[in-house]
């Protein structure tokens, strides 16, 4: 009795139906399993696997026969050295057959979409896109380059989009859009609300919209459905939203800015009546202090932060900071676009000389010298590949670059307004400042430094007493050392008390209020006496 099992699984693949069912066969089954050639069994990649099959076959009691080469590996015979040599190289072969295939296939594919940027090559169907048959495909054609099937435009799903986009824009969440969506019933995708946010973001990022499609690294150009414009805008949105918890109430305005010492984020939080920041992570698992840097409360952090912001941008030595950083910026974007437009003539190169060795093939009939050129050819696409890469590093480089472009170009374009709302001084604060440091001195009094991205950097003394707030600007001559958490002042080393008892601090105050029996201070009046201050600062908090 014969029995058949048919499968039409690719050999490549390591869990196959078929073959499982032939690896379960005992000699109660059958006496032997014939198949047409070892590539039926497997053509996978590693071949202790394929070894690994035909040696279960024979467990089971079970004669292997290939047809092809017409060789038995019965049971009763033991595979020596010499047979299990010839069964690695017929299984590499395999192997090495399958990678061709697989390499003509995305070859044909490249060349479809090179013939037409919306040919469709498999893999899922774009968002705002339909499939349908391409009426410039010749079924009788050989060596057809033409996409058997294109993506067209759907009307329905680019109104969805438009949508998307707009309401992105216009200062709408990932999160708040994706709800809005579920709860009207815009169903893009199956799953949960977290689920659809990550799926709205990946569509709204793909440039696909604005006429970009990219296939192996390289872009062609479609028809735009989302316009330049309004895609930037929601981009910009994305990025403010990124840092602006605007479902919330409780508006952190310094997220992002403000650092602790040890290099951790400080978060936000209420104390008693007030609003906090405070290092993420003060101790470890083992509950272990791991940072002895004290809070700061978040009135006097925005305070000293935004008025030592607008100070800096008044000042002419910020303006040269910037256009100094510009300057800069332009020599590091002129080195990016020489470095891309080498890379690029490497790969024109690199594809002219592929086109010649296929010229080459077509004219030949000696298999071994178009096997030599076929190696040769797939040996050129792997240096295409790699500098694929190098390109798409080098594009990483310019979109940076560009980014600092803009920021120092929002820099220039900002004003002392005090009349803004809370949210634009975050929003302006964030535009021009990399990072704000807090290094604690006292359990109410410390340093605060902070960097500018045009690389002006400011360090302010900060002390929150019950009976004395005061933020000064310090001189860029006086430099702050993290680790001491000490200013250095002509090579001597002061802490937040010791600075006050030393200095007469008059000209660098920014803020000041003195309160229990004393009037807010005035520029023309007395500062108190070093007596008055240490008893002040030392009073403790009720």
């Amino acid at each position: 009795m014969i029995g058949y099992i048919e499968e039409k699984v690719s050999g490549a693949k390591s869990k196959r139906k078929g073959v499982d069912e032939i690896l379960q066969l005992t000699k109660e089954d059958a006496d032997i399993v014939i198949i047409s050639d070892l590539s039926r069994l497997s053509r996978e990649d590693d071949i202790m696997n394929v070894i690994s099959k035909i040696n279960t076959i024979r467990q089971n009691g079970l004669d292997l026969l290939m047809l092809d080469t017409e060789q038995w590996i019965r049971t009763t015979d033991t595979i020596d050295a010499m047979k299990m040599i010839q069964l690695v190289i017929r299984a590499s072969e395999n192997a090495n057959e399958r990678k061709k295939i697989a390499n003509r296939m995305s070859t044909g594919r490249y060349a479809k979409i090179v013939e037409n940027p919306y040919a469709y090559v498999g893999g899922q169907i774009p968002f705002g896109f339909s499939v349908k048959p391409n009426p410039m495909f010749d079924e009788n054609a050989t060596n057809n380059k033409v996409a058997r099937k294109i993506l067209v435009e759907n009307p329905k799903e680019i109104l969805i989009l438009d949508m998307m986009y707009s309401k992105i824009a216009d200062g709408y969440t990932l999160h708040r859009l994706a709800k809005y969506m579920i709860d009207n019933g815009i169903i893009i995708s199956d799953g949960n609300l977290t689920n659809y946010q990550t799926l709205i973001s990946d569509i709204l990022h793909n440039k696909l919209y604005i006429g970009e499609r990219t296939y192996k690294g390289e872009k062609f150009e479609i028809k735009p459905i989302i316009s330049n414009s309004k895609f930037k805008a929601a981009m910009d949105s994305l990025e403010k939203n990124r840092w602006i918890v605007s479902y919330s109430s409780n508006f952190n305005p310094l997220k992002g800015i403000l650092k602790c010492t040890c290099g951790r984020s400080m978060y936000y939080t209420n104390c008693k009546q007030y609003k906090y920041y405070k290092c993420y992570k003060k101790k470890d698992d083992g509950e272990n202090r791991i940072c002895s840097n004290m809070g700061l409360k978040a009135e006097t952090a925005f305070k000293a932060i935004w008025k030592a912001a607008t100070n800096a941008m008044s000042q002419e030595k910020f303006k040269d900071k910037t256009a100094e950083k510009e300057e800069l910026l332009k020599k590091e974007m002129q080195i990016a676009y020489d470095n891309l437009a080498k890379v690029t003539l490497q790969k024109v190169r690199k594809q002219n000389a592929q086109k010649d060795i296929v010229e080459k093939i077509k004219a030949l009939t000696n298999n071994k010298i178009i096997a030599s050129l076929e190696k040769e050819y797939e040996g050129i696409e792997l240096e295409i590949n790699e500098i694929d890469k190098q390109k798409s590093e080098v594009g990483k480089t310019i979109l940076a670059i560009h980014h600092k472009f803009e920021e120092l170009e929002k820099i220039s374009k900002e004003q002392r307004l005090e009349s803004l709302s809370l949210e634009y001084k975050s929003e302006l604060l964030h535009n021009v400042i990399e990072k704000a440091v807090w290094c604690s001195d006292t359990l109410r009094k410390g340093f605060l430094q902070i960097n500018f991205k045009n690389s002006v950097v400011e360090t302010l003394l900060i002390q929150t007493d019950k009976t004395h707030s005061l933020i000064l600007q310090l001189p860029t001559t006086i430099q702050l050392d993290l680790n001491e958490r000490k200013v250095s002042v002509e090579g001597e080393m002061y802490s937040c008390n010791d600075f006050l008892k030393r200095f007469d601090y008059t000209d660098w105050v920014i803020e000041e209020t003195i309160v229990d029996g004393f009037k807010q201070r005035k520029s023309d009046q007395n500062k108190p006496t070093d007596e008055e201050l240490l008893r002040m600062a030392e009073e403790p908090l009720e």
